[in-house]
């Protein structure tokens, strides 16, 4: 016998705009910096055993050489930064504000999609 599944819309409670409580970061003695695959979920090494006193900084300087690629070694996904040159301009970012109504409606269409 099947059963009918209803939709239901999903209203984000007032408690969700409040900030939530900080987290504690640990900063880890020894570590590894890993790479993960996001299409075959494969995780590799890139460097090992880095102190506390060292961290990992890339510099990426706005060049026409400059690029930052992550590759997979099991799927060879690829993933890249780089800049492009554009003319500068200044533009301004117009933010709106959403009501309580835009909001409950965006999140019904949201859930009918699932």
């Amino acid at each position: 016998m099947k059963e009918e599944v209803k939709e239901e819309t999903v209203v984000a409670p007032d408690v969700a705009k409040e900030i939530a409580p900080k987290k504690e970061v640990k900063t880890y003695e020894n570590s590894h910096l890993i790479q993960y695959c996001g299409k075959c979920n494969s995780k590799s090494i890139l460097i090992e055993n880095i102190p506390s006193t060292q961290g990992i900084t890339i510099n990426l300087p706005p060049t026409n050489e400059a690029e930052f690629m992550l590759v997979c070694k099991d799927c060879g996904n690829k993933m890249g930064i780089f800049y492009v040159e554009t003319a500068k301009k200044t533009t301004e970012v117009k933010i709106e504000e959403v009501t309580d109504e835009d909001e409950k409606q965006s999140i019904h269409k949201a859930s009918k999609k699932k």
